[in-house]
């Protein structure tokens, strides 16, 4: 996707000039600043998610991943993700599509937890 902003005169020298500094183009430079706020900032659900996961492991007294957030593990998957073929999708969205089968007809019995 292309986002469009307008800069000052001012504004675009000063990318420009540090986008030189670093040794990339000007729109590589936007592009890294803005996804490292963005990593830097987590979203209410990001907040929910992790906040459910450290309640369940203390409950169990399990961590299962010690310091490692729901964005970073989001980020984990979307970087495997982009390396699938597409027969591998397809296998794993058959996995998944059986998963989901064997949780709906055994939730109940399983005493599964929901996140919602």
């Amino acid at each position: 996707m292309t986002y469009s902003i307008d800069l000052t005169p001012r504004e675009s020298a000063r990318v420009n000039a540090a986008a030189r500094r670093a040794g990339i183009a000007p729109g590589d430079l936007i592009k890294r600043l803005a996804l490292e706020h963005l990593s830097k900032t987590s979203t209410v659900f990001e907040d929910r998610l992790d906040a459910k996961l450290c309640e369940w492991q203390t409950q169990d007294q399990v961590k299962l991943m010690p310091d490692l957030s729901a964005e970073a593990l989001y980020s984990r998957w979307s970087d495997e993700d982009t390396k699938m073929s597409l027969d591998d999708r397809h296998d794993e969205d058959r996995l998944w599509h059986e998963i989901e089968q064997s949780l709906s007809s055994t939730e109940g019995r399983a005493s599964l937890r929901r996140l919602g």
